[in-house]
């Protein structure tokens, strides 16, 4: 019994601290749209591409912030790493998409980070520099 939830902890609190990462890379975005909405209105639109790289960007940076956080991975044998490196991701992606799903229903605009898609690139890249660096 305490090896699977030792597992579970493992996996979840993995997935945990992504979310909260990804959450906090959308409070700044909200807290930086007075600016990026008048650059917006000055530049060219940003193109799916330019915002997928950004996203990974934001991903990377904030996997490097949480191994100042937390420097030792929660997995820890070769094969929780690998679960939470396929599993953390996917998570993740699912949870934005069903915070842009809520906010759709209740007649807000959904952000970019708010779906499957970006949330998912978010999170890989987070995961996977924390899968390399993370002891």
């Amino acid at each position: 019994m305490e090896v699977i939830f030792e597992l579970l902890f493992e996996l979840f609190g993995e997935y945990v601290l992504a979310f909260i990462f990804e959450v906090l890379t959308r409070l700044v975005g909200w807290m930086a749209s007075p600016w990026s909405t008048a650059l917006r209105e000055r530049s060219a639109p940003v193109t799916k591409g330019l915002r997928a790289v950004l996203y990974v960007g934001a991903g990377t940076l904030c996997g490097w912030l949480s191994l100042l956080i937390m420097p030792e991975s929660l997995a820890r044998t070769l094969d929780t790493r690998v679960a939470v490196l396929i599993g953390v991701p996917i998570l993740c992606g699912l949870s934005m998409a069903l915070m842009g799903y809520v906010r759709k229903q209740r007649g807000k605009e959904a952000a970019a980070l708010e779906s499957f898609g970006y949330g998912f690139l978010f999170a890989l890249s987070l995961s996977l520099f924390r899968f390399i660096k993370a002891a």
